[in-house]
Formats: C-alpha cells, sequence, structure tokens
C-alpha cells in the first residue's frame, strides 16, 4: 500500500517583523490560518529582535540577531545583512532536510537588502534541498522604471532559477497586477487581504468610549505611524481645527503624531506605540469614521489595511481622490466617503460629523462589508491560494 504524501509546508520569512502594530504579525497568522484550511502545514521564521508578546505554536525567531555587535552605522548595517544571510541558510537548510517534501517559502513583506540577504542564503543551500521548493512573493506596490526596477528582475531571475521555475508572484489588486505584467514581464496572482477583522477577534474597548467625553462626540482613528504619504499634514490641519465642529471631533491617532490639546479644537487621543492588536481592534470598533487621506501619488495603486479594517467593523474610511480607496468606493457607489481635504479645515470637519451620521452611506457599507467578508477572509484567501498552488504559476 503506497503511504500517503505530506501536505505541503508553508514558511513564512518575515525579515520587517518588529511590534504587533502594523499588518506583519496578523497577515502571516492569517496566512497559517488559510494555509491549515487547505489541509496544509505552516510555520514560519521571523526576525529575532522582533517585538512581540508572543509568536503561534512552531514559529522561530530565527532571522537576524537581536542586538549588532557594533554601534558605527554603516558597519553595524553590514553585520545584520551578514547575520540574515548565515541566518536564513541555517534556518531552511534544516527545515527543508532532504528536500523531498513540498515546501512553500512566502515573503509578504520586505525590503530590497531583505530580499538580497535571502537569494544569498539560497545560494548557500544544496541543490538537492530545494528540489521540492517554491518561493511566493507578494509585491503590493509597482515599479518604476529605474535601477531598483533592473535589480529586482534580476533577484526574481536568480530565484526562479534557483527554484527550476517555480517562483510565484502575487499583488493584492487588479491595477498593480496589470502593473507587474509589464515591469516585471511576469504574471501576479490577486490575494485577498485576509488580516482584516473578523467578527469573532477578541478585542478590548478603549477606557475613552465609556467616557463623559465621548458623549456626543465623533471618534476620527487616524492609527498607525504617523507619515507624510499617510497624510500627516492633512490630519495635523484637522487637529489644529478652531470652532464648533472641531469640538465635535475626537482625533485618534498615534503618539509619533506630536498632535497637541487646543481648548477649541478636537479632543486629541494619542496612543503609545506598539499598541496590541485587542487594543487596536478595540478602536476600530469605537470610532465613528477612519481617516484614509492618503497621498495619491503614493497609493495610486496601493492598498490600505486600515481601509479593509474600517470597512470589516462597518466604519466609513474618508479618503481621498485619486487613491486606490477612491477607486475601490466608486466601483461601490460610496462617493460620497471620497473628501475634499483641500477645502477650509472647518468644511471637512463638517463633512466628517456628516459622514459619520449618514443613514445612506451606511446601508451601502453595510453591503459592501459582506462583500469583503466573503472575499477579504481566510475562507477567501484560502481558495485562492489553492486554486494558484494546484495549477502552478
Amino acid at each position: 500500500m503506497t503511504a500517503t504524501p505530506p501536505p505541503p509546508l508553508f514558511i513564512s520569512l518575515m525579515y520587517c517583523l518588529d511590534t504587533e502594530q502594523g499588518h506583519i504579525l496578523s497577515y502571516n497568522i492569517c496566512f497559517g490560518d488559510a494555509c491549515r484550511i487547505n489541509g496544509w502545514e505552516h510555520t514560519a521564521g521571523v526576525r529575532a529582535a522582533a517585538r512581540v508578546r508572543e509568536l503561534p505554536q512552531g514559529w522561530e525567531r530565527a532571522l537576524g540577531a537581536r542586538d549588532t555587535r557594533f554601534h558605527v552605522r554603516g558597519v553595524a548595517q553590514f553585520e545584520k545583512f551578514f547575520s540574515f544571510v548565515r541566518t536564513t541558510s541555517s534556518y531552511l537548510r534544516r527545515i527543508l532536510a532532504d528536500g523531498t517534501r513540498p515546501t512553500i517559502l512566502f515573503l509578504e513583506w520586505f525590503n530590497l537588502i531583505h530580499l538580497i540577504a535571502f537569494v544569498a542564503a539560497l545560494l548557500t543551500i544544496p541543490a538537492k534541498q530545494l528540489r521540492s521548493t517554491s518561493v511566493w512573493m507578494n509585491h503590493r506596490f509597482e515599479f518604476s522604471h529605474n535601477w531598483y526596477l533592473s535589480v529586482m528582475r534580476l533577484l526574481l531571475a536568480l530565484i526562479d532559477r534557483r527554484t527550476h521555475g517555480r517562483l510565484v508572484t502575487f499583488t493584492e489588486n487588479d491595477l498593480v497586477a496589470a502593473s507587474h505584467l509589464t515591469t516585471l514581464g511576469r504574471k501576479a496572482h490577486v490575494l485577498p487581504m485576509p488580516q482584516m477583522v473578523t467578527p469573532d477577534e477578541p478585542w478590548r474597548a478603549p477606557e475613552f468610549a465609556s467616557m463623559p467625553d465621548r458623549q456626543g462626540r465623533v471618534i476620527c482613528f487616524w492609527p498607525g505611524q504617523a507619515a507624510p504619504d499617510k497624510g500627516l499634514a492633512i490630519v495635523r490641519r484637522l487637529s489644529e481645527a478652531r470652532g464648533a465642529a472641531a469640538r465635535q471631533l475626537v482625533l485618534v491617532a498615534d503618539e509619533s503624531a506630536g498632535f497637541v490639546q487646543c481648548d477649541d479644537g478636537p479632543r486629541i487621543v494619542l496612543l503609545k506605540k506598539g499598541m496590541p492588536r485587542d487594543a487596536y481592534i478595540g478602536w476600530l470598533r469605537a470610532m465613528d469614521i477612519a481617516l484614509v487621506p492618503y497621498d495619491p501619488t503614493a497609493y495610486a495603486k496601493r492598498t490600505s489595511g486600515i481601509f479593509g479594517d474600517a470597512i470589516a467593523v462597518e466604519r466609513p474610511p474618508a479618503v481621498r481622490d485619486g487613491t486606490w480607496m477612491a477607486h475601490e468606493l466608486r466601483s461601490h457607489g460610496l462617493d460620497e466617503l471620497i473628501v475634499n481635504w483641500d477645502q477650509d479645515i472647518d468644511l471637512v470637519a463638517q463633512r466628517l460629523i456628516a459622514l459619520a451620521a449618514d443613514a445612506g452611506v451606511h446601508r451601502k457599507l453595510a453591503a459592501l462589508t459582506r462583500a469583503y467578508a466573503d472575499f477579504h477572509s481566510r475562507r477567501g484567501y484560502a481558495r485562492v491560494i489553492a486554486d494558484v498552488y494546484r495549477h502552478g504559476t
């Protein structure tokens, strides 16, 4: 009787994991859940210096080192790079064993230097250990025709050659997939965003939600690291607004924003960096509207986890025209949520208050939430990757 072959093993490699904040941890947990829905196994090698309270069972802090011996910036960077090469090679040699089990190495968020270290590590592994290994890579962004694109093409070609054509590329929307076909010359499969908040996830309500200051106010949540391409200048203008409409707002943001409380402006709530996911979900559920005034240049074809999470909890995301988020809302008849952020800031404040209370917007948003729950979910993700695994590139 022929023995049943083992299920494929999927391995997430997380070079950039820092804290529980952001998408990396939640995304790869969801990726593992989707693998298990398909009857596959999943594990992960994460950055050794990751500041995460508890990793899922089987995950290892296997990439890089917790600290550097050298403190001169340039020397420390070289030390980190070679540490990534050495530890990636060691980790994969051990996990891949004799190379007979189908194994997929999955990279969904990385910098160019990490990809170079990954390729260098692959070159150190005996060919027999890679004979059943594939590499799956998620490129969320499009590439300009410059040196970066040339380096990326070279690295992808090296991976493809090393794995005998078993490199599969992904992205998260049709606009970027079309761009990759032109710039990289590769088909990119479109993935759902599985890390979106689900109804059964644990969450912790913020204390502010039950305080007297909450009553009669509109909570505007701008989560994540304060960054220019995420609309820092716009949200700062909102934090400095004055008058009756401004006083009705509560502006919740990361402490890196540095907003200052004023008597005649919005109530300012600044959150500590590295907020746990249950606290993040608590703020999502407490908010009335998500602020997503992202830069159209940076986000013309780039997705947003915050945008997806807002839809998942049926809270309106206020976006900026020219972004992928605006494109997505228009396609679902939610043009009202595309805000003119360049107008007088008092009018912006009034608009946010009106959107939070608009029953028509909430009815259409509920329909979009149902559609997202089917595709942008663990089961939706599992369907997509099962199809890719069956049919290859």
